[in-house]
């Protein structure tokens, strides 16, 4: 039987619908916080539970949005808000698990054109569109740029648990590296 090594947490969901929060329907808004925060913290706790229990550990992946930063998410607050948790949630597991095989870390794939951005490319008017428009990427392009950087990561993390002796000057079974935080910056 096969472990995990990598778990990616992608849960992201605004409804489909760009509206004020007085606006908003209680339904979708409870869809927006039980995907993208409790099923975070699901996805994360069901991974952690697999990865004490093998010899390897493994890594835990947790994808920022819209509103990580803090920043204002208009028209989208109830995403936003969910959002704003994972950089604490990746901190609090990152300190919980500290001296294990599990590292906790952060990515921050950019703007992606997805059916979520897609739905709101007429709320916000011409200027909305065009920011989309613009900036957003074809989910190819991230989730490339991810793999390779989550592949490579990996490599390094077997490399230094290989230690000396395979040319990687690692430190054998240790701990697995700090948290790191990738982001994007689009094309």
């Amino acid at each position: 039987a096969g472990g995990v090594d990598v778990w990616i947490n992608n849960a992201g969901t605004n409804g489909y619908l760009y509206e004020n929060l007085a606006d908003a329907d209680p339904a979708v808004l409870e869809e927006i916080v039980l995907t993208n925060s409790l099923g975070s913290l699901l996805g994360c706790r069901e991974a952690i539970r697999m990865m004490q229990a093998q010899p390897g550990g493994g890594h835990i992946f947790n994808l920022l949005g819209a509103g990580s930063d803090g920043s204002a998410t208009k028209k989208y607050a109830a995403y936003g808000h969910t959002k704003a948790g994972m950089g604490q949630l990746t901190k609090s597991l990152a300190g919980e698990l500290e001296g294990t095989m599990v590292g906790v870390h952060t990515i921050s794939p950019g703007m992606v054109f997805t059916e979520l951005i897609s739905s709101g490319r007429y709320a916000f008017g011409s200027q909305g569109r065009f920011f989309v428009n613009t900036l957003a990427e074809p989910p190819n392009v991230p989730a490339q740029e991810i793999v390779t950087k989550v592949r490579n990561f990996m490599l390094e993390v077997e490399a230094a648990r290989a230690g000396p002796e395979a040319g990687a000057g690692g430190g054998g079974a240790g701990a697995p590296p700090p948290p790191r935080h990738w982001g994007r910056a689009p094309a």
